[in-house]
């Protein structure tokens, strides 16, 4: 596929297409979770599937145009990049005061990431019923 390289003007469009948002999306999710709990009484792990979920999108968008990645692989290396931001933004977390270390977080980070499949089946499925 021509232009899905980093070179030269269509290579800087299709970084600000794809890769962009990535970088954006993954920079509010750190600075989301770069603010202290607030004084609210609210479980606020529950926004780690949908926020997380849209990272794994991003992430699978941006490798699926590329040239070599398939769509299939796209979607497993979107989740592995999700978990290993999941972990990140876990620790980042230690630093952060009233925040802390959470696996059960990390597994809604993961949980969030792994709905990308569904998406994906959601979508062949209704290209098999357009036909």
């Amino acid at each position: 596929m021509a232009g899905h390289g980093f070179g030269g003007n269509d290579g800087w469009r299709s970084f600000k297409k794809y890769w962009a948002p990535v970088i954006i999306y993954a920079g509010f999710i750190f600075y989301v979770s770069s603010i202290p709990v607030p004084a609210v009484n609210i479980d606020l792990s529950i926004l780690h599937v949908p926020m997380f979920l849209v990272l794994s999108y991003l992430v699978a968008r941006a490798l699926s145009c590329g040239s070599r990645f398939g769509k299939r692989k796209a979607i497993l290396a979107a989740i592995a990049v999700t978990a290993v931001y999941g972990v990140i933004d876990e620790f980042h977390q230690l630093y952060v005061p009233s925040r802390t270390f959470s696996l059960l977080d990390m597994g809604f980070d993961f949980l969030g990431g792994c709905l990308i499949v569904f998406k994906a089946w959601w979508e062949k499925l209704f290209e098999k019923v357009r036909k």
